[in-house]
């Protein structure tokens, strides 16, 4: 009789540390850095930056309402953003 198969435990994934407020250096890697992303979500910005998802959602919101970036098309959950083509 084959013996008793052993079971690994598993991986565990380590607990992201993403910024829950904004931060002068955050606000200016924002500012800096994003208007420039080919492709910009709210998953994008979670996993570049560091930040959490409704960090993520109002910087987005405040980027498209000074015209730093448009948005490309959205569904009821995701909307997608790209940079502003330079004239």
């Amino acid at each position: 009789m084959a013996p008793k198969k052993k079971w690994s435990k598993g991986k565990v994934k380590d607990k992201a540390q993403h910024a829950t407020v904004f931060d002068k250096n955050l606000i200016d890697r924002i500012n800096k850095e994003v208007p420039a992303f080919k492709f910009i979500s709210v998953s994008v910005l979670v996993d570049r930056m560091k930040m959490n998802g409704a960090l993520a959602r109002i910087a987005i919101r405040d980027l498209a309402d000074r015209g730093l970036i448009q948005k490309v098309d959205h569904s009821s959950k995701q909307f997608i953003y790209s940079r502003v083509p330079s004239a």
